[in-house]
Formats: C-alpha cells, sequence, structure tokens
C-alpha cells in the first residue's frame, strides 16, 4: 500500500477585520478620542454700537432684536435714519430688506 503523504499548506497570514469599539467600551478602558474642533471665532464689537465685544457673531445676545426694533421704527417713520447711532448701521439700514435678514443687511455671509 501506498502510505499518503501529509501536506501541509502554508496560509499567508489573513489580516483580520478590525473591530471597532463602541463609545461605552473605550469609555470603560480609559481610551479618549481626539475629536476634530472648529477654531474659536475672534470677538468683535458688536455691530449695534453698544461697544460690548461678541463670541464671534454679528451681536451680542439679544442686541439684533434691538438693531430689529430700531430699523422698524425708522421704516414707521417714528425717528430718521441719520438717527441711527454709527454710520455702519445707517448703511445696513439702507441695504435692508425690511424683512428681517440682518446678516445680509451687514454684509456677513456666516
Amino acid at each position: 500500500m501506498k502510505k499518503k503523504q501529509a501536506t501541509t499548506a502554508v496560509v499567508e497570514s489573513v489580516s483580520e477585520p478590525k473591530l471597532e469599539l463602541s463609545r461605552k467600551t473605550k469609555a470603560m478602558m480609559g481610551i479618549r478620542e481626539e475629536k476634530a474642533t472648529k477654531p474659536k471665532a475672534e470677538p468683535r464689537p458688536c455691530v449695534c454700537g453698544c461697544g460690548s465685544d461678541t463670541k464671534g457673531g454679528l451681536f451680542v445676545a439679544g442686541h439684533d432684536g434691538r438693531v430689529h426694533g430700531w430699523f422698524a421704527a425708522v421704516k414707521e417713520g417714528a425717528f430718521l435714519a441719520a438717527g441711527l447711532r454709527t454710520p455702519g448701521l445707517q448703511e445696513a439700514y439702507a441695504r435692508w430688506d425690511g424683512n428681517g435678514g440682518l446678516k445680509a443687511a451687514f454684509g456677513a455671509s456666516e
């Protein structure tokens, strides 16, 4: 009888699929992920003319409503556009569409 020869196949290493750990598992293991963050916006003066610095937007909180009120009062004839605090407000009023849109009025693309 013939003897059967044992053959051994060389298996090249097969990459194992990567397992993703859940956030909960990572938290239990103390693994922290780096999150992509936007750079902080530079503070700039509020465009209403109050002199306060914003957190990067056009207005300090609530001051957009103040400017809406001023623009509406000018539109209704309660006072003249020349009475607005700064020349920037006067120019913005000239660009204002009367239906909100303060960002467009101030030329902001935010």
